[in-house]
């Protein structure tokens, strides 16, 4: 299969930054006296983070708004994403090289804006993407395929000549039944889900690396 655009997840995906929510995982119960389940990243991981701080004030009963909870969020990621978050193996070398044969690539995220923005301007790819969308603007999780759609209509791309990365299961049906191809990265944080990812996706890898070495020749026109 042949594919003329990429679009690519943030967190888990292009950017080795889940350990930052493991760390504020481990640090907001402290600061709001909770005790919350090991599986919590699992729970919201694709949601987006409207979702997020609406299911932890109804699952741990918090007395902080939505909009101050994520605030809380992002306060403790900023930092960390602004001055320590690296992008994962191969995924510098993936994109020069799509930038060099003219594909364009998108980015859809359930991230923070301001993290999103601070974190890949200090890289020095903030530029390079076509278009940058967020799940919160679509008031609807990543199970739902809007935003990739958005993407790739933003792109000038029909939808099976798109392929998109992702760390999480969540949207792998919805994206085969409107016809993109998925790749999934894979991620220590979705290990329960890595032998179905591996089952059913397009193409399954470890890292960026892998996936140039293997399949760039045969998905992209060289």
């Amino acid at each position: 299969m042949r594919y003329c655009g990429v679009i690519f997840d943030l967190d888990g995906t292009l950017l080795d930054s889940n350990w930052v929510w493991d760390k504020i995982d481990e640090e907001f119960p402290k600061k709001l006296g909770l005790d919350v389940k090991k599986n919590f990243y699992d729970e919201i991981a694709h949601m987006t983070t409207d979702q997020a701080a609406e299911y932890m004030i109804k699952e741990y009963h918090v007395s902080l708004t939505n909009k101050e909870l994520q605030q809380l969020w992002l306060d403790m990621a900023l930092d960390l994403y602004e001055h320590q978050v690296e992008l994962k193996p191969g995924a510098m070398e993936l994109l020069q090289k799509l930038k060099q044969q003219g594909i364009p690539f998108s980015l859809a995220t359930s991230s923070f804006p301001n993290l999103c923005k601070r974190s890949l301007t200090r890289i020095g790819i903030y530029q390079d993407f076509h278009t940058i969308l967020y799940s919160n603007d679509f008031g609807k999780n990543k199970e739902n395929p809007d935003i990739y759609m958005a993407a790739a209509d933003a792109m000038g791309i029909p939808y099976h000549q798109c392929l998109v990365f992702e760390d999480i299961i969540a949207p792998l049906q919805a994206l085969h039944r409107i016809g993109m191809g998925f790749a999934a990265v894979y991620e220590s944080h979705h290990e329960r889900t890595a032998a179905l990812l591996q089952q059913q996706a397009d193409y399954y890898i470890q890292d960026f690396n892998e996936f140039l070495e293997k399949y760039y020749s045969q998905t992209f026109e060289i």
